[in-house]
């Protein structure tokens, strides 16, 4: 069972907590996206931190992409063309120049460095756009 914006649950305290243990007993993984942790565990734990109920759960949270990350989704990007050869000048100036404008983005905030932005900046490139480094927020 999936709950998607788990924050905006307009239940008391008690009733999430049974809510979550009715959808656990009936579905048996349930998966809870909220805006933060801290409001999806704040259901399951007391005040005190000891474990209200039988719900075990593992949080798991989107992390932005480091350096090394991003370097390997555009290489990988960058072999999905068969036509591409790693060995030409052509792929390397592709690479460098797709490097450079996503580090641009990212440095001048333009555009968190999330999995799902840098994929459409990199769509952008396969699609042969010109990707605008001078847009506002999120691009």
């Amino acid at each position: 069972m999936i709950v998607d914006d788990y924050h905006k649950l307009d239940l008391k305290a008690d009733d999430r907590h049974k809510f979550l243990t009715s959808l656990a007993a009936f579905a048996g993984h349930v998966i809870l996206i909220a805006d933060t942790i801290v409001l999806s565990t704040r259901d399951l734990f007391h005040p005190n931190g000891l474990p209200r109920g039988p719900i075990p759960f593992t949080p798991y949270s989107i992390l932005p992409f480091g350096h090394v990350k991003r370097d390997d989704l555009v290489q990988k990007w960058m072999r999905l063309n068969a036509e591409a050869d790693p060995d030409s000048t052509a792929y390397a100036k592709q690479l460098a120049n797709i490097h450079k404008t996503i580090n641009t983005l990212i440095g001048r905030n333009f555009v968190p460095a999330y999995a799902i932005y840098l994929l459409a900046v990199l769509q952008a490139f396969e699609a042969a756009m010109q990707v605008n480094t001078n847009a506002s927020t999120h691009g």
